[in-house]
C-alpha cells in the first residue's frame, strides 16, 4: 500500500508539473512583429471603425436551459416529446424551479460580467493599442444602427463613446455595415490607410426588415451584400460572435470576414474577447502595401533626377480584379493599403498636355505581393509639353490654336483669329461673333439674337447658351384633379410663351364604391357615407349557437350591410325535444313532461305518461280512457258504468262504496284508512309508498339503505347527501396553450405554455381569488377539492400576449363533478431584445398592487397575483408590523397548508413547518404541483367527466408510486385513490412552501426532494448491509502465527494481524452496487449524494483492512478516519436537518464508531473485539443516513 501511495505522490508531482508548462504555453502569448511604431499600430496607418453590437440581449445578466414536455399531435395529445426552452434574466431559484429528472435537468449560468461590459473593456484595450496616426471611429447598432463617433485621432474621444452605450433593442448588423462603408469612403477617411471595420455580435441579425427576435433570412442576405461591397472597396471586415452557437449564426459572420480577406472569431464567453482583440491588432498588420511617387521629368530623360519635384492631385489606380483608385498627396505620393497576397497593376492618368516618360511607353507597373511585404517606390515620371501655336492647345497670347499654322481657315498662322462677319437676317448682328461682335446664335431668324428677350419656346432667344432658362419649373412634375381624378403630367410652355401650364387634365368623377381604399368621386373623401366595405361579412343573429340558435351572415353591398340570412334566433320554449329559447334546457317549461298521468274514473280509469301535445304548446297523457259498461253491476264495488258513483241505482244493502266499512270490507272511503293508506274501489286496503318506507318510490333517491352509493347516504327528505368523506367535491382542470398563427381555427399549431399563473373565483369572491396555482411544464393546471358552487377562471396575460380563447362562465360543480378543457388560448404579438415587466419580476408594473416587496404595505402580503392582502395575524413572528405569518399559532395563516390541529386534512399530519403530511404514504409534505392527465378529450373546450388518471408522463406530470400521495391544496389537490374507485376527501387546504425551499443544491437536491421508498426497501436495505458485514468479518479471523496467546512479541514485531486476502472487494462492491440501485431507481434520490455515501463506505473499508494488514499504516488510519466522516457531511449537504433527533441519530453512531476505531488501533491485538464492532456500527450510521436523506425533507 506505501508503494502505491508513493508512487501516486510521484505521478501527482509530474501532472502538476505538466499543467504550470501547459498553462504558460497557453496563457504567455509570443510577441508579434506588426511593425507597429510609437505613432502607428502597424507600418502603415489604420482607420479603424469599431462596431458594437448593443442589443437588449448584451444586458443579460443570467441565462438558464431547461426542458419542456409538449404534446406534438394537439388536439388529441396523444405524443409527447421533450423540448428545450431558454430564458434570460432570471433568477436562479426560477431556474431550479424547473428542474426535471435526468436527462432534462435545467442548467443556470450567471453572466458576469455583461457581454455589453466585457465589449467595452476589450475594445478599449484595443484602442490603447493605436498610434497618432492612426484614425478610429465608433458605430453602434440595435433596432437602427448610429455613428457615435467620426474617425478621428482621438482615440481618448472613442473610447468616451463605447463607456456610453446603453444596450437595448433588436440586431440590425446590415444597416451598421453599411454605415461603416460610408465612414471609410468619406472625406474623413485616410486614403492611404489600411481600413478595417471590427464587428462584434451576440445575436442573429433580425432588422431592418425582420420583426426584431429570431433571424430573418433577408437581413442576413443584406449583411453579407454589405460586405461584398466593402469587399470591392478593399475594406477588411474582422467579425466576432458572442456567445454559444445556437445563439449566433457562425455561418453568416464566417461569410462576411471571408468575402473582404479577413478572420472570423468565435467567443463563446466574455473572457476570450481580450484575446480576440488582441489577435485581431496583429492580423491588422498582416497585410500588404504598394506605395510610390509621381515626378515631373522635367529634362525629359525617362529618368527620375535627383531634385525633380513630385506631382500631387495626379490619380493612380490599383487594377487587380477590383479597381481603387487615389490622388496623390501634398508630397506628390500614394500609398494603398491592406492588401492580400497576389499579382497588381498601378496605373496613372495622365493629365492633358503631360506625356508619360516613366515607364517608357505609358505603361503599368506590374506588382507582387508576398508574405504581406511592403512594396515601395513604384514610381511614375511626367513631363510637360511646351506651349506652341499649331499644338491644338490655347496657350498663353493665342486668340485660338487650330492644330495647324495655316492661314485663311478663322485662325491664323500665328493663331490670331481672322474675323468673317456674316448678318443673313440683317438684325445686326453676325453669326461668327467675335471679332464682328456679340455672336448671334441663329443668323436665320431676326428674332433670335443677344438683345431678345427669352421666352418659353424651346428655343435660346438671347442666345446666351441657354434655353428657357428664366422658366425654373419647366419639365417638373404636376398634376390635376384629386382621388381617382388626379393624372399627372410635366410643366409645358404655354401657348404664349410668357410662362407654363401642366400638361395634364383632370379625369371625370365617377360614383363613390364603397372599397375602403379609393376616393371614385373624387371630393376627397374615401367611401362617405359607408357603414361597411362591399363584399366584407359578419356574423349576425343570436349572441350564442346554443340550442336550436344560429348564426347567420350579413354581406356588405353599396355601404350597407345586408339583412341576416341563415340565423336562427330564440323563441318561447314549445314542447319538442329542442332548446327552443337557447337556454341551455330543453321543454324546461313543461315541468310535469315524463311524469305518470291517469286518465278516467272507476273502471274507465287508465296509467299513462305525459308527453307533448302534437301542436306542441303543452304536455297531454299519452293513453285514453277504457270503455265504459252499459250498466252499473251492483255489489261489485267498481265503477262499472265510470260515472263517478258506485253501484249508483242498487238497494240500500250495505257496498262497497257506501263510505262505511261492512262486512268483509277492509275500508270503504276513508272508513278503516290508516296511515299511509288508501281505499281501492274493491275496498281492500292499498299501502301508500312513503319516505320512511325503505323503498324508493315515486321521486325518491333513496329511503332507509335502499337506493344509497358509496360515499352518500339518505336524508329525512329520501334525498341522497355526500357523505363527508365521499366525493363531496369536485375539480376544474385545463391548459394554458400558446396558438402560434393566432387562428382558433387551428388547433394542431397549439404549444402548453408553463408558469402561467391561474386565479379561482367563486359567488363569493369577484374581486379576490379563492386559490391559485400556475401551469406545469404541459401548460396544464388543476384545482381539486372544490366545493359544489358557481366558479370562474382568470388567467394573469403576460406582456405582449393577448387572449384569443377563454373557458366559459359560470363554472358549475356538482358533488363528485370534475370539469376538463377549461382552456386558455393566447397569442404572442412579438418583442424582443429587451425585458419585459411580469408579476414575479420583483418590479411593480402595469396594473400590478404589488410585486414582491416593490409596493408592499405594512400589515399586509403580497400574493402570486401581485394583489395586496391584508393579514390575519397583525404582526410577524418577531416584533410587530411585519408581513409574514407565525407557524405553530394554531390559526392557518397565509400560505400554511396546517396549523398545530388547525385545517389539517383527513388522514394527513400537521408537521412543524405547517405543511401536511401522509404518515402511512409517501410521507411527502403538500405543495401545489398540478398533475396533467394524458388521456384528454379531442374536443379541447368541451367539459365531461373527468377520465382515468392513470399516466405515462415523466416525473414531474405523474404521481411516483401506485399511493398516489399528491400535493394537498386549496383548489389544487388530488385525493388519493380507494380500491372502490372512490375518492379520498383531502380537505381544502392552501399550499405551502415545503422544507425543500431553503435547502441547498449542492449535491443534488432540488430535483423531487421528498422522495419515496417502498416500505420493502428498508428490510432489503438491512439485509445487504449485513450481508457486507458478514463477509468483511470473515477476513478479520486471527492468523495462526500470531494468536492471543502470543503476548510474548510486541505490536511492532507482528507484521499481519490477520490471514484472509483481498478476495472481499468484489462481493462488497456488488452488493454495494446493488443498495445505490435501489435509492437511486426505487427511490428516485437523486444519484451524486447515495454515490458519495457508499463510495466513501467502500474506501472506509480498504483503509481500515489496509490497516489491518500493516502495523505501521498511519496514513491508513487517518484515511478511515476520512472516509467515516464525508458520508454524513455528504448526507448534511444533500438536505439540512434541523430536528434534534436527527442530529442524535447521526451523531451518536458515529461517535461510537470513531471511539472504538481509535480503541482498537491503540493494541491491535489486544482490542480485537472491537474491530468488529467498529465495522458493525459504521454499517449501522450508513443505514441511518440512507433513511435521513429520503425522509429529511418529508
Amino acid at each position: 500500500m506505501k508503494k502505491i501511495i508513493k508512487r501516486l505522490s510521484v505521478l501527482n508531482v509530474l501532472i502538476l508539473f505538466v499543467e504550470l508548462i501547459f498553462s504558460s504555453l497557453v496563457f504567455v502569448s509570443p510577441a508579434t512583429d506588426t511593425g507597429a511604431t510609437d505613432d502607428k499600430l502597424c507600418s502603415q496607418p489604420v482607420d479603424v471603425v469599431m462596431i458594437l453590437d448593443r442589443s437588449g440581449s448584451m444586458d443579460y445578466t443570467s441565462r438558464c436551459d431547461w426542458w419542456q414536455y409538449v404534446c406534438v399531435d394537439k388536439p388529441l395529445c396523444k405524443k409527447w416529446e421533450w423540448q428545450q426552452k431558454t430564458d434570460y434574466n432570471v433568477s436562479q431559484e426560477w431556474c431550479a424551479s424547473k428542474m426535471q429528472s435526468a436527462p432534462h435537468q435545467s442548467v443556470y449560468l450567471a453572466i458576469d460580467p455583461k457581454k455589453i461590459d466585457a465589449a467595452k473593456e476589450a475594445a478599449n484595450d484595443f484602442l490603447a493599442l493605436m498610434g497618432a496616426s492612426d484614425q478610429s471611429a465608433l458605430i453602434s447598432y440595435a433596432n437602427t444602427a448610429t455613428l457615435d463617433k467620426v474617425l478621428s485621432f482621438d482615440h481618448l474621444a472613442t473610447e468616451t463613446a463605447i463607456n456610453s452605450l446603453v444596450a437595448s433593442g433588436a440586431t440590425n448588423i446590415g444597416d451598421a455595415l453599411k454605415l461603416g462603408i460610408q465612414e471609410l469612403k468619406s472625406a474623413r477617411a485616410n486614403a492611404q490607410a489600411n481600413h478595417v471595420m471590427i464587428l462584434l455580435t451576440d445575436g442573429k441579425a433580425n432588422k431592418p426588415s425582420g420583426p426584431g427576435y429570431g433571424e430573418y433570412a433577408a437581413d442576413v442576405t443584406y449583411a453579407e451584400n454589405q460586405a461584398s461591397a466593402a469587399a470591392a472597396l478593399g475594406f477588411k471586415i474582422f467579425t466576432i460572435g458572442l456567445g454559444e452557437n445556437g445563439e449566433i449564426n457562425e455561418t453568416m459572420l464566417q461569410n462576411i470576414a471571408a468575402a473582404t480577406g479577413a478572420s472570423y472569431y468565435h467567443s463563446p464567453s466574455q473572457t476570450d474577447l481580450e484575446a480576440i482583440y488582441q489577435d485581431i491588432s496583429s492580423k491588422v498588420c498582416q497585410y500588404g502595401s504598394i506605395s510610390g511617387c509621381l515626378y515631373n521629368d522635367q529634362n525629359n530623360n525617362g529618368v527620375i533626377d535627383p531634385g525633380e519635384p513630385t506631382l500631387s492631385a495626379w490619380e493612380v489606380t490599383l487594377n487587380n480584379n477590383d479597381e481603387r483608385t487615389q490622388q496623390t498627396d501634398a508630397a506628390g505620393c500614394y500609398t494603398f493599403a491592406g492588401l492580400e497576397d497576389g499579382a497588381y497593376t498601378i496605373s496613372e492618368t495622365v493629365k492633358s498636355g503631360w506625356q508619360q516618360t516613366y515607364p517608357a511607353n505609358n505603361q503599368n507597373q506590374p506588382v507582387t505581393i508576398t508574405n504581406h511585404n511592403d512594396i515601395a517606390n513604384i514610381d511614375f515620371a511626367n513631363y510637360e509639353i511646351p506651349p506652341a501655336c499649331g499644338d491644338g492647345n490655347l496657350n498663353n497670347d493665342e486668340q485660338c490654336d487650330d492644330g495647324n499654322n495655316q492661314n485663311g481657315d478663322g485662325c491664323s498662322a500665328v493663331c490670331q483669329l481672322e474675323p468673317t462677319c456674316t448678318d443673313a437676317d440683317a438684325d445686326g448682328y453676325f453669326a461668327e461673333g467675335g471679332a464682328c461682335g456679340l455672336a448671334d446664335c441663329d443668323d436665320t431668324n431676326s428674332a433670335i439674337n443677344p438683345s431678345t428677350t427669352e421666352i418659353c419656346d424651346l428655343l435660346d432667344n438671347n442666345c446666351d447658351g441657354q434655353t428657357d432658362e428664366t422658366f425654373s419649373d419647366l419639365g417638373s412634375s404636376c398634376s390635376d384633379g384629386i382621388g381617382m381624378c388626379l393624372m399627372t403630367g410635366t410643366k409645358i410652355c404655354s401657348t404664349d410663351g410668357t410662362g407654363t401650364v401642366c400638361s395634364a387634365t383632370a379625369g371625370d368623377p365617377a360614383a363613390e364604391v364603397c372599397d375602403g381604399t379609393l376616393d371614385e368621386n373624387c371630393d376627397g373623401t374615401v367611401d362617405e357615407n359607408c357603414a361597411c366595405t362591399d363584399g366584407a361579412t359578419q356574423a349576425c343573429g343570436p349572441t350564442a349557437e346554443i340550442g336550436v340558435c344560429k348564426f347567420g351572415v350579413q354581406t356588405c353591398a353599396a355601404g350597407a350591410w345586408s339583412a341576416c340570412l341563415g340565423s336562427v334566433m330564440p323563441t318561447d320554449e314549445t314542447c319538442d325535444g329542442l332548446d327552443n329559447d337557447c337556454d341551455g334546457e330543453n321543454d324546461e317549461t313543461f315541468l310535469n313532461l315524463n311524469n305518470s298521468c291517469t286518465v278516467g274514473i272507476g273502471k274507465c280509469q287508465v296509467s299513462g305518461q305525459y308527453i307533448c301535445s302534437a301542436n306542441f304548446s303543452d304536455t297531454t297523457c299519452n293513453v285514453s280512457p277504457g270503455t265504459p259498461d252499459a250498466e252499473e253491476t251492483c255489489d261489485n264495488s267498481l265503477d262499472d258504468d265510470c260515472d263517478g258513483q258506485i253501484d249508483e241505482d242498487c238497494s240500500a244493502a250495505p257496498y262497497c262504496g257506501d263510505n262505511i266499512k261492512n262486512g268483509a270490507d277492509e275500508c270503504d272511503g276513508t272508513d278503516g284508512v290508516g296511515v299511509h293508506q288508501a281505499c281501492s274501489e274493491t275496498c281492500t286496503l292499498i299501502s301508500l309508498p312513503y319516505c320512511g318506507d325503505g323503498l324508493v318510490n315515486n321521486t325518491e333517491q333513496c329511503d332507509g339503505t335502499a337506493g344509497i352509493t358509496t360515499g352518500y347516504h339518505c336524508t329525512s327528505s329520501c334525498l341522497l347527501e355526500a357523505d363527508q368523506t365521499g366525493p363531496t367535491t369536485g375539480s376544474l382542470s385545463g391548459y394554458v396553450f400558446e396558438d402560434l398563427d393566432g387562428a382558433t381555427t387551428t388547433t394542431s399549431d397549439l404549444i402548453g405554455l408553463s408558469g402561467w399563473l391561474i386565479n379561482l373565483f367563486n359567488s363569493a369572491s369577484s374581486t379576490l381569488p379563492i386559490a391559485t396555482t400556475t401551469t406545469d411544464a404541459a401548460g396544464y393546471f388543476e384545482f381539486k377539492n372544490l366545493l359544489p358552487d358557481s366558479y370562474n377562471l382568470t388567467e394573469i396575460l403576460q406582456t405582449d400576449w393577448q387572449q384569443i380563447s377563454a373557458p366559459s362562465t359560470p363554472l358549475i360543480i356538482t358533488a363528485g363533478l370534475d370539469l376538463l378543457n377549461n382552456n386558455f388560448i393566447n397569442y404572442s404579438s412579438g418583442g424582443s431584445g429587451g425585458d419585459e415587466p411580469y408579476c414575479g419580476d420583483g418590479q411593480k408594473n402595469n396594473n400590478e398592487e404589488c410585486d414582491g416587496t416593490d409596493g408592499l404595505l405594512p400589515d399586509h402580503t403580497c400574493n402570486q397575483s401581485c394583489v395586496l392582502v391584508k393579514n390575519s395575524s397583525g404582526g410577524g413572528s418577531g416584533g410587530g408590523g411585519g408581513v409574514g405569518y407565525v407557524c405553530g399559532n394554531g390559526i392557518r395563516e397565509g400560505s400554511e397548508v396546517c396549523d398545530q390541529f388547525s385545517s389539517v386534512p383527513s388522514g394527513y399530519i400537521c408537521n412543524a413547518f405547517c405543511t401536511a403530511y401522509d404518515p402511512a404514504g409517501s410521507g411527502g409534505a403538500t405543495n401545489s404541483t398540478s398533475t396533467a392527465p394524458t388521456d384528454q378529450n379531442s374536443n379541447p373546450s368541451a367539459n365531461q367527466t373527468k377520465p382515468d388518471k392513470k399516466t405515462d408522463r415523466p416525473t414531474n406530470l405523474a404521481p411516483k408510486t401506485d399511493t398516489d400521495h399528491s400535493p394537498i391544496a386549496l383548489g389544487s389537490a388530488t385525493p388519493a385513490a380507494t380500491t372502490d374507485g372512490s375518492k379520498e376527501d383531502s380537505g381544502n387546504i392552501q399550499s405551502a412552501p415545503s422544507l425543500g425551499a431553503s435547502a441547498p443544491t449542492i449535491l443534488g437536491a432540488g430535483a423531487d426532494l421528498c422522495t419515496h421508498c417502498p416500505w420493502w426497501i428498508w428490510p432489503l436495505l438491512a439485509i445487504l448491509h449485513l450481508a457486507i458485514l458478514i463477509i468483511y468479518l470473515l477476513i478479520v479471523s486471527p492468523s495462526e502465527k500470531n494468536t492471543p496467546s502470543d503476548s510474548s512479541k510486541s505490536d511492532h514485531q507482528n507484521d499481519s494481524f490477520i490471514k484472509g486476502s483481498w478476495w472481499w472487494l468484489a462481493p462488497v462492491f456488488v452488493l454495494l452496487a446493488v443498495i445505490f440501485y435501489l435509492l437511486v431507481f426505487v427511490c428516485e434520490i437523486p444519484y451524486l449524494t447515495p454515490a458519495i455515501i457508499l463510495s466513501s463506505f467502500f474506501l472506509m473499508l480498504i483503509s481500515h483492512y489496509s490497516l489491518l494488514r500493516s502495523t505501521h499504516g498511519s496514513l491508513a488510519k487517518i484515511a478511515t478516519i476520512v472516509f467515516l466522516t464525508i458520508a454524513p457531511i455528504a448526507a448534511y449537504l444533500y438536505c439540512p436537518w434541523d430536528q434534534t433527533w436527527f442530529w442524535l441519530a447521526v451523531i451518536l453512531p458515529y461517535a461510537l464508531a470513531l471511539f472504538c476505531f481509535i480503541l482498537s488501533t491503540v493494541k491491535l491485538a489486544k482490542y480485537r473485539s472491537l474491530w468488529g464492532w467498529f465495522i458493525l456500527i459504521a454499517s449501522i450510521l450508513m443505514v441511518v443516513l440512507e433513511w435521513l436523506i429520503e425522509h429529511c425533507q418529508c
